[in-house]
């Protein structure tokens, strides 16, 4: 699943000041502060109240109506002034009563205030002046459908941060009139830079917890960031990222077999891929099985994304297996992988050993892959992760089937590690997983 992260900009002066909803003496407005509906003026007195430009008004009988573009100032002794409904000045003095909309120079009703100026009118007294301003607040971000929220800082600001709360691997899309300002864009997810190709789509992906930080040094106003569900969620090829330094080795590629680093150009596999903290390097193929071809290296790491990018340009849409033996022994004795919780094995339709081994020995990994399909094909799962001794988290959607899933977790020895499966199929489970284990029957997709 990946996250678009869309920073709206849009012309206009950028306003660092206070905006205002409630009383405020007008003695303590400064530039750049804004007043908004439910505002109200306190502090006015006969010589000094606020100045206003670019309004429109209208007399307390509605029927008077006139346009005025020239400065206007709103003082008396007695004199009351609030927001109403869309910013529009109410103003309150002895028996009159008069409005002022706030408008461009077209006379387009705005919504809002903004100070402008504070001018020395002498004796020590200063005059406030408040021009018409189109107010636009942050964009709020609304929980999704599972119910885990976003949070965001107080908008407008120029330091923007955002939870990544859910889907263990997210890219970041600018939009489009982001992009076109890409170069006044700072993100950063944690200590590491994200850069933007020109697309607009991130380098690298974000880590689930990691907190983002945008900063912007430009000439528009950013609203907010909208996160959103992007719906192609297996279209991130397999990706190994390195979590410390050292190499991604491959061992015996297949023909036609590719790889990109850091969202750079694809590159035919070389045995050995030197990798620094963070990098993350993808690859591609066309080959219906990898049997013979093993990943290993010195660097330890993750490993997520759609394995179907090894067989198919068009992985996204791919759900069947064609050849025995696709992904015998792809990770075995991959001792430096850590987690492959997000790796996605989306296939429906298996083939003989097509997964057999492929964990084994992963001495170090933790937390395994999905495996949604309920058709099993023979030893498909065979020792998938035999001598898996750190393995804490296991997802298998299928009901126990003896062959498929011989010596599937043999010597798993981890303690309180969960296997989790559909009700319909958890008694199926019993008996066939390590003693210490808990059979859970809450199986999501």
């Amino acid at each position: 699943m990946t996250l678009a992260l869309l920073i709206a900009a849009v012309g206009g002066a950028w306003a660092d000041g206070t905006v205002y909803n409630s009383s405020v003496d007008v003695h303590t407005l400064q530039p750049d502060d804004i007043l908004i509906e439910g505002a109200a003026i306190t502090g006015i007195t006969s010589s000094y109240g606020p100045k206003i430009v670019g309004y429109y008004m209208q007399s307390e009988d509605n029927e008077h109506y006139s346009k005025y573009n020239s400065p206007r100032a709103l003082a008396g002794s007695d004199a009351q002034v609030t927001l109403l409904a869309g910013g529009v000045i109410e103003y309150l003095r002895t028996s009159s009563r008069y409005t002022y909309t706030p408008c461009d120079a077209e006379y387009n009703p705005l919504n809002a205030w903004i100070v402008t100026q504070i001018e020395d009118v002498g004796s020590g007294s200063y005059r406030v002046q408040i021009t018409a301003y189109q107010y636009e607040p942050a964009i709020e971000l609304k929980p999704d459908e599972t119910g885990k929220n976003w949070s965001l800082a107080d908008m407008p600001a120029s330091n923007i941060e955002l939870q990544v709360e859910y889907y263990p691997e997210s890219y970041l899309f600018l939009s489009k009139d982001a992009l076109a300002d890409k170069a006044s864009i700072a993100v950063t997810a944690g200590e590491l830079g994200v850069q933007f190709g020109e697309d607009g789509k991130s380098a690298n992906t974000v880590t689930e917890g990691t907190a983002m930080t945008v900063k912007y040094n430009g000439t528009k106003k950013i609203l907010g960031m909208k996160v959103a569900k992007n719906n192609d969620a297996l279209s991130t090829a397999l990706t190994i990222e390195a979590i410390t330094a050292g190499t991604i080795v491959v061992n015996n590629p297949k023909d036609g077999m590719q790889y990109s680093k850091n969202g750079g150009a694809k590159t035919a596999v070389t045995t050995s891929i030197d990798v620094a903290a963070g990098d993350k390097v993808q690859f591609y193929g066309t080959a219906t099985s990898y049997n013979g071809t093993q990943f290993a290296g010195t660097a330890e790491v993750k490993v997520y994304g759609n394995i179907m990018s090894l067989v198919s340009a068009d992985f996204a849409d791919n759900k069947v297996l064609t050849a025995d033996n696709a992904f015998a022994s792809l990770f075995k004795n991959y001792t430096t992988l850590k987690d492959a919780s997000a790796l996605l094995l989306p296939a429906t339709t298996l083939t003989t050993y097509c997964y057999g081994s492929m964990f084994m020995g992963c001495s170090n990994l933790t937390a395994a892959p999905k495996l949604p399909a309920t058709t099993l094909a023979t030893d498909c799962y065979w020792r998938l992760f035999k001598d898996c001794t750190s393995l804490k988290e296991v997802y298998v959607k299928a009901a126990y089937v003896s062959g498929p899933c011989t010596s599937m977790f043999y010597n798993c020895s981890a303690a309180d590690a969960t296997l989790h499966t559909t009700s319909d199929n958890k008694a199926s489970w019993t008996g066939n997983v390590p003693g210490n284990w808990t059979i859970d029957e809450g199986w999501t997709d």
